[in-house]
């Protein structure tokens, strides 16, 4: 009986993200900043990682502030309710920290690199110590400001 249920469920929780759709946007293509008022978190696709963020060819990490890298999917319930808070976050902390966000069905060859099987998973970076930390799954405001103290002392 509870296989039977555990199935019905699946099927239930599939159907209902088929039903918000997934917008397909190419890899080449980049995408433009997160449209919420105040918000300066930025989405990337691989190409812009590799260039602004970290270079998964060598590990370089390339980004000057503090960052957070969040990786979610537009179908992803719980990656939907953390976007506010990091978009909070961002307004709060300003130019010391930046947050970037990558769609894991867009740039699933950096989901893979860094061997993303949960979302939300957030990827913090510090520049100066060259220490990253990943989180995984939804957060609360509380646990994110606690590593950045922790992290990049601000």
């Amino acid at each position: 009986m509870k296989k039977i249920l555990l199935i019905i469920g699946g099927l239930f929780l599939l159907l209902f993200c088929g039903l918000l759709g997934i917008a397909i946007i190419p890899d080449d293509e980049p995408q433009t900043e997160t449209t919420s008022s105040n918000s300066k978190v930025i989405s990337v696709n691989e190409k812009e990682f590799n260039q602004k963020i970290i270079n998964t060819q060598n590990d370089e990490i390339l980004c000057n502030n503090p960052s957070i890298v969040d990786f979610n999917a537009t179908w992803c319930g719980p990656c939907k309710m953390l976007s506010p808070i990091l978009e909070n976050v961002q307004t709060k902390y300003g130019d010391k920290l930046q947050i970037y966000s990558v769609d894991v069905d867009q740039c699933n060859n950096i989901a893979l690199y860094y061997k993303i099987e949960s979302i939300p998973s957030l990827l913090y970076i510090n520049p100066k110590t060259k220490q990253t930390k990943m989180m995984v799954g939804l957060v609360s405001r509380d646990e994110i400001e606690n590593t950045i103290k922790n992290m990049f002392n601000l």
